[in-house]
């Protein structure tokens, strides 16, 4: 692996382990916001074999958080020619998806303080 290599690796990994803490503060368990640090980093599909290397994650774990991911449309199933595996990809609409779920939590949030305050007054 080249110098330019290994550092790209290191920043996709340290990009990666930033996106668990953050997916979590967005209500995605550690194993799925793994999964979309690490699919917003590919510009390929990735294959469950691929998740379950590059993130030492038990294939078990990363099949069930594939499904989580894709019901809540964040990830999508894609074919690749030639092959018979399942592929996926991060939906572009990812983003936009997070900062919904961002205000969503905001004003949750807002409610229940406002609510506190209301009830002690």
């Amino acid at each position: 692996m080249s110098e330019s290599e290994s550092s790209l690796k290191l920043a996709e990994d340290k990009f990666v382990e930033g996106m668990q803490d953050i997916g979590q503060l967005w209500g995605f368990n550690s194993v799925e916001s793994k999964i979309i640090g690490y699919l917003t980093t590919q510009n390929r599909p990735v294959s469950l074999n691929d998740l379950v290397e590059q993130l030492k994650i038990s294939k078990g774990n990363i099949s069930v958080s594939i499904r989580k991911l894709e019901e809540k449309q964040i990830v999508k199933n894609v074919w690749v020619k030639g092959d018979r595996k399942d592929y996926y990809e991060i939906k572009l609409e990812v983003w936009q998806i997070f900062l919904k779920k961002s205000f969503e939590n905001y004003v949750l949030e807002s409610n229940k303080a406002l609510e506190s305050i209301d009830s002690s007054i």
